[in-house]
């Protein structure tokens, strides 16, 4: 099963375009985001919150909460994974105090592929 969405319109000034697509696999629970950027204006981020417990190994990010683990796994553009808190800019959102947020941060190029698998564990 998969979907593709033109987020152009809603990311205006960031990229020239902006096509998201997402494949869910049946057999495996698998799930493939792939955003294909055109002409961004910086660097690309890619975010994902989460209060299970993070370890980065290289090129994957292993979530680990209650006896499960979720791999995200890089498999576009050149990219560094990173951790950091999810506290929100302004204090009258919500702090997210047991949240950190995953950051993949992807240098800027003329055509930028973030790819990120989604997996249960091996």
């Amino acid at each position: 099963m998969e979907a593709t969405f033109d987020l152009s319109d809603a990311y205006a000034g960031a990229a020239e375009k902006i096509v998201r697509g997402a494949k869910f696999n049946a057999l495996t629970g698998a799930v493939r985001i792939e955003d294909q950027i055109t002409k961004p204006s910086g660097q690309v981020v890619w975010w994902a919150f989460t209060d299970a417990a993070v370890e980065i190994r290289g090129e994957e990010v292993v979530l680990k909460k209650g006896g499960r683990e979720i791999i995200l796994r890089r498999a576009g553009s050149a990219g560094t994974w990173t951790v950091t808190d999810a506290k929100p800019p302004t204090p009258e959102e919500n702090q997210n105090s047991k949240f950190r947020a995953v950051v993949l941060t992807i240098p800027r190029a003329d055509q930028v592929s973030a790819i990120v698998e989604i997996l249960t564990s091996r």
